[in-house]
């Protein structure tokens, strides 16, 4: 049965065409898949070219982000110092009777009010916050604010020298209302004295109190 068949292949007329396409054919099956592994290769190496690319600029901007790093973090510690927290709040009472000794003047009144307290949102502000247009989201943080009622008598030149003292001290206050007043007096010694009257707002900003559940 084979063998007749066999015969009349080779007797075709086309049989070395037949040869050929066959022979094609098979050669497309075997290399087919590796033509679709060699393509799926390349695009894979031109990703990791792509990649390797994208590390090599962020390596080089390292130590430039290394050093932003460094300063943002210096300058959130030198503002921690200078938030005014309760403990501080204390100590600052203390500063200031020292500060109206050394200027010879008498500090007649140092009243610290209990802390006020409000959301702290991106865009905020310790003094104009509340009457800002866009303050931003909300933040995990609360602003701490309290009230220092300052009165200190005693020589003009004091009374300044006082001003002065208090410009120096470096934490993250606010004036309010302030007045200087002379006072009328038969004594020469003290025709030149005077009272000052001052509050002060005192900040601290510090994390939300979660509530429990």
């Amino acid at each position: 049965m084979i063998e007749p068949l066999l015969r009349r292949f080779l007797v075709y007329e086309k049989r070395k065409q037949v040869v050929i396409i066959g022979t094609i054919l098979a050669g497309l099956v075997m290399v087919w898949p590796a033509t679709d592994e060699y393509i799926a290769a390349r695009q894979r190496t031109h990703d990791a070219q792509i990649q390797l690319e994208e590390t090599k600029h962020a390596i080089a901007k390292l130590p430039q982000i290394t050093e932003m790093h460094k300063r943002q973090t210096e300058e959130v510690k030198t503002l921690a110092q200078q938030l005014v927290s309760g403990k501080a709040a204390r100590k600052l009472q203390d500063d200031i009777t020292g500060l109206g000794r050394r200027t010879g003047c008498t500090v007649l009144r140092a009243q610290l009010s209990d802390p006020s307290r409000r959301t702290w949102n991106q865009l905020d502000h310790p003094i104009a916050g509340t009457s800002l247009r866009n303050t931003g989201g909300e933040t995990p943080f609360q602003l701490e604010t309290r009230q220092l009622a300052i009165s200190v008598a005693g020589p003009m030149s004091g009374l300044y020298a006082f001003l002065e003292g208090l410009h120096g001290i470096d934490k993250v206050i606010h004036a309010r209302a302030l007045s200087i007043k002379g006072e009328a007096s038969a004594d020469p010694n003290k025709k030149n004295a005077g009272t000052l009257e001052m509050s002060l707002s005192l900040f601290d900003l510090t994390k939300k109190e979660t509530a429990e559940l």
